[in-house]
């Protein structure tokens, strides 16, 4: 009698066990190793971008201010096109989509980087982000890096250091 309860209770974990592993969907993943490269121009693959010294009164909450120019620039291109996809790492808000400050007791400022046109890149997803066209196997991109007051706050007076990782996407 032992044996056949201990069967029976066996073959009803089993029949539980299927019905908690009915499918709901199937989700797809697709996309595409590329064979077009650039070759990353000297100076251009890990930068430093020094942003100038501004007064607190410069930065009210939620401005930008100290915009400052940077490059990245390629050559020996097999692409047509190409565009910087800047990682969503641990140092982007993800709140505010910009760079937060690193610096152990700095300023409460973050930092935005900006396109060619200086619109803000949302960095959690890289809107606003730009690609350029390749002439002659080579291309610069032209960004922009600035202060940012936090929402509701203006800035306070301290050291600012950031960093951001970029991967190469190429068309």
């Amino acid at each position: 009698m032992k044996k056949l309860v201990v069967a029976g209770v066996a073959t009803l974990g089993l029949g539980f066990g299927n019905a908690a592993l009915a499918t709901e969907g199937t989700i797809t993943i697709t996309g595409f190793v590329s064979d077009k490269t650039c070759t990353i121009n000297q100076g251009s693959g890990n930068k430093t971008v020094p942003l100038s010294s501004i007064a607190m009164s410069s930065l009210p909450a939620g401005q930008t201010a100290g915009v400052t120019p940077f490059t990245l620039e390629f050559s020996g291109c097999s692409a047509t096109k190409v565009r910087a996809h800047f990682e969503p790492g641990s140092n982007v808000d993800a709140a505010t989509g910009d760079l937060k400050n690193t610096e152990a007791g700095g300023s409460n400022v973050q930092v935005s980087i900006l396109n060619d046109a200086q619109q803000r890149i949302d960095l959690r997803n890289n809107s606003n982000s730009q690609q350029v066209e390749v002439t002659d196997g080579s291309a610069t991109l032209l960004y922009h890096a600035a202060y940012r007051a936090p929402a509701g706050a203006a800035a306070t007076a301290g050291s600012v250091k950031t960093t951001v990782e970029y991967s190469m996407d190429y068309e």
